[in-house]
Parts: C-alpha cells; structure tokens; sequence
C-alpha cells in the first residue's frame, strides 16, 4: 500500500509557521523602534522637567535682586556650558545605548 500524503496540509503548515515567524520579527523591530526613539527622549523630557522646576524653587526661596541675577548668570552659564559640551547630544546618545541594551535583551531569551 503506497502511503498518500496530503500536500495541502502541509503547505498551508510552512504558511502559517512563515506567518508566525514574519509577526514575531515585526514585533522585535516595532519594540526596538520605539524603545530606541521614544525612551531616549521621554528620559531627556523628563530630565528638563526637572531642571525647570529646581531652577523655579531655587528662584523663589532667593527672592531679591542679587540673588535673581545670580540665578539667570548661572542659568546662563549652565546654558552656555551644556551647549559646548555637546550635553543634550551626548545624553540621547547614553540614553539610546542603554536602551539597546535594553532591546538586545529581548533576543537573547
């Protein structure tokens, strides 16, 4: 007796593993889309948020015009600072690497 293999069974088999395979790495490359472009800049906002509100604390226990205009100098100079070290560029490029790090995890398991 030749046995009869049934050749539909098992092409509509590869179709349906090949659809779970295409979905399995659509759903890495979104989580890694979006941890590396969303984290990175929700930690950064999250960061100015509290730069803004130490500097309005600090404004506000230092009442008096010697100690506002050295609040705005030193603002300033922080400014000046950052902008010539490169610190916001710097940042989301730490907070991008860590967040790869993050993401290369899932690929490991």
């Amino acid at each position: 007796m030749i046995p009869v293999v049934d050749l539909t069974r098992i092409v509509e088999w590869v179709k349906n593993v090949g659809a779970d395979i295409i979905k399995w790495v659509a759903l890495r490359t979104l989580l890694l889309a979006i941890v590396t472009t969303l984290v990175p800049m929700a930690i950064y906002h999250g960061w100015l948020l509290i730069q803004e509100q130490l500097f309005t604390f600090l404004q506000g226990q230092m009442s008096g015009d010697l100690w506002s205009g050295t609040i705005i100098q030193l603002t300033g100079i922080g400014a000046w600072l950052a902008e010539q070290l490169k610190f916001q560029e710097s940042f989301m490029v730490l907070a991008s690497a860590l967040s790869f790090r993050f993401v290369l995890g899932f690929f490991r398991r």
